[in-house]
């Protein structure tokens, strides 16, 4: 077989998840990314949003992962509100 057909060959997976024509112990998936606030979400859905319109994602599946990402967004969102409306109202409290 010719360098590049087995180029174009997906790799084996193990039971591990790894590349078998990868280095030991090298894993395939991307590292998670970080989604504790609002900015870093927007980041991944602009990321996931290029990576579509690049073909490197399956524009389906793409959609599917932005849904999550905003209703991740908006629980943030909302975690935030709910944060800051408590500390006004310890304010409020105290000063009465």
């Amino acid at each position: 077989m010719s360098a590049t057909v087995t180029a174009l060959r997906p790799a084996v997976l193990s039971h591990s998840r790894t590349n078998s024509r990868a280095g030991t112990g090298t894993n395939l998936k991307p590292p998670t990314a970080r989604l504790d606030t609002a900015i870093r979400v927007r980041r991944e859905l602009a990321r996931l949003y290029s990576e579509a319109r690049a073909g490197a994602v399956d524009v389906a599946d793409a959609s599917k992962l932005a849904n999550i990402l905003q209703i991740l967004g908006r629980m943030i969102e909302a975690g935030d509100l709910e944060e800051r409306i408590s500390a006004l109202e310890k304010r409020a409290e105290t000063k009465k």
